[in-house]
């Protein structure tokens, strides 16, 4: 014969289950960056008492088609503005309650391509003339190629000569990088 429960401890295993799934669910999403910000510690944004990441509001995620393009070229007339229009402000913006100074980990990428381009337009000028600031920002961006390990399978278009990719075929879910430009222009 089946033994039966009283309600009470139907009604207290109910709860005890209740929390353990509130307990995980939030573990999850303090994980995953996904809790609310007015539960996020406070920090004094001196020394180095200040968040890792840029403190911004949630976004969907993007799709980026990679395309060849005629803009962001190395030697083409508008390159120098064109590379310059992506990074904002000099790459930096003020945070905390004094304003603080931080550069921001994307414009700091894309800064360091265009110091790399400039290097390569400008070949006239000695290997031992050249700023070290070039090294640093191919031994970053190959730091941050390694980190993202991106693993999806590009078609080589030819296999004599340079062995181009062809990127067209996928399309890249990225994080949004519109919601970084519009929050460092209200910064």
């Amino acid at each position: 014969m089946a033994k039966s429960h009283s309600p009470l401890a139907l009604h207290i295993s109910l709860a005890c289950i209740t929390t353990v799934a509130l307990v995980i669910w939030l573990g999850f999403k303090s994980y995953t960056g996904s809790v609310r910000h007015d539960l996020e510690p406070e920090y004094s944004w001196i020394g180095d008492n200040y968040p890792l990441l840029w403190p911004l509001p949630e976004s969907d995620p993007v799709v980026l088609y990679p395309e060849d393009q005629h803009r962001y070229t190395m030697y083409g007339p508008n390159s120098k503005a064109e590379w310059a229009a992506l990074v904002p402000g000099n790459g930096t913006v003020q945070l905390g309650p004094h304003g603080r100074t931080f550069s921001i980990a994307m414009f700091h990428q894309l800064k360091c391509l265009d110091i790399i381009r400039e290097a390569m337009v400008h070949t006239e000028v000695e290997v031992e003339d050249r700023d070290p600031v070039v090294d640093h920002c191919v031994n970053y961006l190959r730091q941050i190629v390694l980190c993202h390990a991106h693993t999806t399978i590009e078609s080589v278009r030819s296999e004599v000569g340079p062995h181009v990719t062809d990127t067209t075929r996928m399309g890249y879910v990225c994080q949004n990088w519109r919601l970084l430009y519009d929050a460092a222009k209200e910064n």
